[in-house]
């Protein structure tokens, strides 16, 4: 079986109090880099997750705010 996407919940998944984890993101760098679609998923609102975050290009795309809000951080394109 082959992966096409991996979405990934933020909270207790791939951060810890608010800190992601350094290891993690090496591992979405690697899974992207085999053409794999990352997708980090939220219930929290996005300005708080670029806070957390920063820039949010290391995804290719996020869902926020309990699916209310979708964005393409590598062209900037939210709805």
């Amino acid at each position: 079986m082959k992966f096409l996407v991996l979405a990934l919940d933020f909270d207790r998944t791939i951060a810890q109090h608010d800190v992601p984890d350094p290891e993690v993101h090496k591992a979405i760098s690697e899974l992207r880099g085999r053409g794999i679609v990352v997708i980090l998923v939220t219930g929290r609102i996005i300005s708080d997750l670029r806070r957390v975050c920063g820039a949010l290009h290391f995804v290719d795309a996020v869902v926020a705010e309990n699916g209310a809000f979708i964005e393409f951080p590598a062209t900037g394109y939210s709805m």
